[in-house]
């Protein structure tokens, strides 16, 4: 509101657990009614640090919760006469006209990325920071080149199976500290849901 008042545009980022999944359209309520929200993104709970607490929502929970999203959105902005855009929509279409960019979100995979923490040892990913499989060094001893590509090798192996989807050109790969959180792998697949309705408008 703050922001609203000072003619400031914004965005939203929701985080999706299976506690709010089933309201996920009141999002784009709230974004209409506030009036400068420009763009929405989702991002399915990771279950790392305080994401064990909580539960992911299963990939059919977040299949219905996004067509929701989407047929809210559509309808308000009739009413509204503006389109606030959908992050993994945005995502889709950017794919779309430039197939390079997968995996293009993952820095840790492309070696790119170094989180620190307070005793000043550097991790390779944000939501792995404690987990000594993802440890890269320290800013008193510098990065370890050779702990950055085994951590890029590993992480990319593990998502090898993102390559095999149909919808990968168009998805650019999923969130290797999401899958890397799930308790049960099998289970991963919100984010698949997620991403594949998103698609899915762009073919209409």
């Amino acid at each position: 509101e703050v922001l609203r008042r000072n003619n400031i545009a914004c965005g939203l980022t929701c985080v999706v657990t299976s506690t709010n999944v089933g309201v996920l359209e009141g999002i784009v309520d709230f974004a209409y009614f506030l009036g400068n929200v420009r763009k929405i993104g989702f991002d399915i709970l990771r279950g790392q640090g305080r994401g064990r607490l909580l539960t992911p929502p299963t990939a059919e929970e977040m299949r219905a919760a996004m067509q929701r999203v989407y047929a809210q959105r559509d309808k308000l902005t009739q009413l509204a006469g503006y389109r606030i855009a959908i992050a993994q929509e945005e995502r889709a279409r950017t794919l779309c006209q430039q197939c390079d960019l997968t995996f293009g979100h993952c820095y840790a995979m492309n070696g790119e990325a170094a989180f620190v923490d307070a005793k000043g040892d550097i991790y390779a990913c944000s939501s792995l920071v404690g987990d000594n499989d993802f440890y890269i060094g320290n800013v008193f001893s510098g990065i370890e080149a050779s702990l950055v590509e085994k951590t890029q090798s590993f992480i990319e192996q593990s998502m090898e199976f993102c390559r095999q989807c149909d919808d990968f050109k168009r998805c650019g790969g999923g969130c290797f500290a999401r899958w890397y959180g799930c308790e049960y792998k099998a289970d991963y697949g919100a984010e698949c849901a997620m991403k594949r309705e998103s698609i899915k408008q762009l073919d209409k």
